[in-house]
């Protein structure tokens, strides 16, 4: 929202951040800033995803003259907390509060909400949706008036829950979450209002109830996610293998496939089911990383938590067989059919035979007799 100009300095830049912070809470008695947090969070990998065209990290003065294109230095997280920072200082200096949260903010700035309305009315400004539903969620009916506002409008929370049935205002969470989110893949071809009217028109509320209950076992959010997704594709009971060949079947015979319209595979929903599962406890208790992520769909990689697809194989062992590359460098990027694909290579393939590149089951590198002479 805030447009930087060529030749500022950093504290203009900040400057320029106060006055627009100023310029929106001139009529409020109080005005509190949340920032998220960039510490490893599933969330994180959505700002990965997000990044386009990121540059090195860099350190900040005040009186330094800024020279790189905003998007570029506020794609790379580490130089967004070095501005955070500054941004933090020059605040505080005028006497707004400021919330530096460990990870995701958006738990913070509806807790601070919340305990705010219940002395004064509040309006709360962000352009993500999950927030708003996180305060339609919370809201009791005893608060003062609270506004959630966005660049498209200024909306009444309480208006909003109230135009919502029971069920919808119950499963609100859990659809909002299974359906697509930050940390939640969407399901292709559906969208989320109409599986929202879907699932709350259903017969599948003791499966949506176990993504509420904080107390679930693992198995349990696995198997209610599956038979969800039975659901969602109009064959309950039925494999979701089976229905992934008769849906292929049907799409080969008409010509046309599209893979992502594909119900997903049994390990696929499976890690689905658990991150929304994650998404939804973290959205009731109002905590960011409420579980262990890692037992969650996610794994910590080396820039932080990233999604599971499946523990399945990718494919029956007999046909990766026929999978192999025929690189002549040492397969470490996506140039190699191997690496691109995620599968290690193998004896099949060309030149490294699965044994001599960095993309080979046992680790990769040169073999321990080369090593030893280059040593």
């Amino acid at each position: 929202m805030v447009k930087w100009e060529q030749g500022q300095t950093w504290q203009e830049i900040a400057n320029s951040y106060l006055s627009y912070v100023q310029c929106l809470g001139r009529r409020s008695q109080k005005t509190i800033v949340v920032f998220d947090g960039y510490s490893r969070s599933p969330k994180h990998h959505d700002h990965i995803r997000r990044t386009k065209k990121s540059c090195c990290d860099l350190q900040i003065r005040p009186d330094m003259i800024h020279w790189t294109p905003r998007a570029k230095f506020l794609d790379n997280t580490n130089n967004k907390s070095e501005l955070i920072h500054l941004l933090s200082s020059t605040f505080r200096k005028h006497n707004i509060t400021v919330e530096q949260c460990d990870n995701d903010a958006d738990t913070s700035i509806v807790r601070e909400a919340l305990a705010t309305a219940t002395d004064d009315s509040v309006e709360v400004r962000a352009e993500d949706a999950d927030v708003l539903v996180m305060l339609v969620h919370h809201i009791p009916s005893t608060n003062h008036p609270l506004f959630f506002t966005t660049s498209k409008g200024s909306y009444d929370v309480r208006r909003i829950r109230e135009a919502l049935s029971e069920r919808e205002r119950c499963y609100l969470l859990f659809c909002h979450a299974f359906t697509g989110c930050d940390t939640v893949s969407a399901i292709a071809g559906h969208g989320k209002t109409t599986l929202f009217d879907r699932f709350c028109a259903g017969d599948i509320d003791e499966h949506m109830d176990i993504f509420l209950d904080t107390q679930a076992t693992k198995d349990a959010v696995i198997q209610a996610g599956t038979t969800i997704f039975q659901y969602i594709y109009h064959a309950p009971g039925t494999a979701l293998g089976e229905i992934r060949h008769n849906m292929f079947s049907r799409k080969a015979a008409a010509g046309l496939i599209k893979p992502e319209t594909l119900p997903p595979t049994k390990g696929a929903a499976a890690q689905h089911s658990l991150r929304a599962y994650l998404q939804t406890q973290d959205w009731i208790l109002l905590q960011s990383m409420s579980l262990n992520p890692s037992d969650y769909g996610w794994t910590l990689g080396v820039h932080g938590y990233e999604l599971v697809p499946t523990l399945d194989p990718m494919a029956p062992e007999e046909l990766l067989q026929f999978t192999s590359c025929n690189c002549n460098g040492d397969c470490s990027n996506r140039r190699c059919s191997c690496k691109r694909n995620g599968v290690k290579c193998i004896s099949a393939c060309g030149v490294c035979k699965g044994i001599s590149c960095n993309n080979c089951g046992h680790g990769g590198g040169e073999s321990g007799e080369d090593s030893e002479i280059d040593s």
